[in-house]
């Protein structure tokens, strides 16, 4: 799982991403320089951090064969 957040939101404050580790532990928690609108101020960063992650998170399957990156979430699916 990956979080990633707003350290400066006011309405969706950082204990909030923080509460997905105690939930899921393995979960990667990123809180940027950002409000609200994370994705408006750092779509960039945002979509690198997303595309390692889904690399990451799917390695092993492209790897043998059972992915193809151009045939869209078919490719994603256990």
């Amino acid at each position: 799982m990956l979080a990633i957040w707003g350290a400066n939101d006011r309405f969706f404050i950082p204990p909030g991403a923080e509460a997905y580790k105690r939930d899921v532990p393995s979960a990667e928690v990123v809180l940027l320089d950002t409000g609200h609108f994370a994705l408006v101020e750092e779509r960039e960063v945002i979509a690198a951090r997303v595309n390692r992650f889904l690399q990451a998170a799917y390695a092993e399957r492209f790897a043998a064969g059972r992915g193809h990156r151009n045939r869209g979430s078919e490719a994603l699916r256990p």
